[in-house]
């Protein structure tokens, strides 16, 4: 996972940035990261919070384009649903 932010910027309410590291890293090793999803969507569906309108976005990603050099034509935050995949 890469955001661009540096550990140490984290907020401090989480703890020392290296402990927040570490902890990344052994569930990066772990698979602690990648059985996540199946433990919260089987979560939500015991305890009857999962109704069938849940959608997979997980690595769904829309292009950034950037607009033509000269213009600000970037699409509106409230421009039609439709607009947006």
């Amino acid at each position: 996972m890469q955001t661009g932010s540096p550990w140490r910027d984290l907020p401090p309410v989480f703890g020392p940035w290296q402990t927040v590291w570490k902890r990344h890293r052994r569930y990066v090793a772990d698979g602690t990261w990648d059985r996540m999803p199946t433990a919260l969507l089987a979560l939500a569906d015991s305890t009857g919070n999962l109704d069938g309108r849940f959608h997979d976005r997980a690595g769904a990603s829309a292009p950034c384009r950037r607009p033509a050099p000269g213009t600000t034509n970037w699409p509106s935050p409230t421009a039609p649903e439709s607009f947006w995949p």
